[in-house]
């Protein structure tokens, strides 16, 4: 006599891959009318004409290699394990270009956006182009809004790529100029921007101090681990501050704490350097932070203001990752591919939107367009995009 179940569950991981045939049907004309005989009902929208790829597949195969690091090659590869299918690298050149060319309108609307806020992480990471048959390093700049991140792909490491995105060069007389702080690293390209101001990363400042260690344990160990503990705990008080409202008794009290204990770093810096007796390496991460000091402070007035660049290093990671396993752009409209769908991918992470579902509601609109960028691209900016489409493309894009 059976008692019932006792149930147990386990993940199944299955990868479906499935070839959809589209039966148009086609209708002889009984009339006398002029025109063709035969009419065929119209084929649904793709993407690519007569293009073999749908939506769903071109969006994977996007989402897999910039969000996962999968190279074009080894995901062709899976999709012949799977499947059967079988597909020559070239074939998805044109269709990779294409998928560039209709998220550029988005790209371009993210670095619009991007100068209407008042603070962002910014830093950069070598990046090769392959842009005339020969290797070049680039560099690939990341630009991270509250709620926006663009990637900027440049040649150049100076200035004027910052001067550009910030819109501090654009000569229309209703062009949106930055103005706010920007969380970077001691580069100097980040410096001496109008209208902006340069909160250093104490991170930086830390491992002033721990590359020391590991270089002199036995000369400056117990001096650079007491440097990392004041910025330990300077962190530590700055993590209290920010738990309370600002305005409030509580955010007043802490607030005095931590620029009391700021003051009393700065004493220690320029004591120890006037000491001779300190070693000359010693000396030079002390003098860099008084030289910085301004910019390492920002956050005593600007609470909003993080102690660290860390996020910008942390959204250049999937950079990073790509630039191991496929090893840059193979071309300068790869490049833009790139700068464009990092930028995309990573806008909609900080809406806390599905990357896959989004995209291909992207696509999917544009492939009804003619494989054009739809007419109403405010509805695909994720600031202005409505509640009802926000909902959507935060679920699965098998359950949409």
């Amino acid at each position: 006599m059976a008692y019932g179940t006792e149930d147990s569950s386990e993940v199944e991981w299955e990868v479906r891959i499935t070839k959809v045939i589209h039966r148009r049907n086609k209708y002889r004309r009984v009339c006398g009318c002029d025109g063709p005989v035969l009419l065929t009902a119209p084929p649904p929208p793709k993407l690519i004409p007569k293009g073999l790829l749908a939506v769903s597949a071109i969006a994977n195969l996007v989402v897999n290699k910039f969000l996962h690091g999968q190279p074009i090659n080894r995901q062709l590869h899976e999709l012949e394990l799977h499947s059967g299918v079988r597909f020559a690298p070239g074939t998805l050149v044109g269709v990779l270009d294409q998928v560039g060319r209709l998220l550029r309108p988005i790209y371009d609307a993210i670095l619009l956006h991007l100068r209407e806020a008042s603070h962002w992480h910014a830093d950069e990471t070598r990046w090769m182009q392959y842009a005339d048959q020969t290797k070049q390093r680039w560099w690939l700049w990341v630009f991270a809004a509250p709620d926006a991140v663009a990637f900027v792909l440049d040649p150049s490491r100076s200035r004027a790529v910052p001067r550009r995105v910030f819109g501090l060069d654009d000569p229309a007389p209703d062009a949106t100029r930055a103005r706010g702080n920007v969380s970077c690293d001691r580069w100097k390209a980040y410096q001496g921007l109008p209208g902006l101001h340069t909160s250093f990363c104490w991170t930086h400042v830390r491992r002033d101090f721990t590359d020391l260690e590991k270089g002199y344990p036995h000369l400056l160990g117990v001096w650079t681990r007491a440097w990392v503990e004041r910025i330990g705990q300077l962190y530590a008080l700055n993590q209290h501050r920010v738990g309370y409202e600002p305005g409030t008794e509580d955010f007043r009290q802490a607030d005095a704490t931590l620029r009391e204990y700021v003051e009393a770093i700065a004493r220690v810096r320029d004591t120890e350097s006037e000491d001779v007796a300190l070693r000359a390496e010693a000396r030079k991460a002390v003098n860099s932070m008084q030289r910085h000091w301004e910019g390492l402070t920002i956050f005593l007035d600007h609470p909003e203001v993080p102690l660290d660049n860390n996020e910008a290093e942390r959204l250049l990671r999937l950079a990073v990752v790509g630039r191991k396993n496929y090893y840059g752009s193979g071309s300068l409209s790869s490049g833009a591919l790139a700068e464009s769908v990092f930028s995309v991918l990573l806008t909609v992470g900080k809406h806390e939107l599905n990357p896959l579902t989004y995209l291909r509601a992207y696509l999917d609109a544009c492939a009804i367009h003619g494989g054009n960028a739809p007419a109403d691209l405010d509805r695909f900016l994720p600031w202005k995009a409505s509640a009802e489409d926000l909902a959507t493309w935060k679920r699965p894009s098998n359950a949409v």
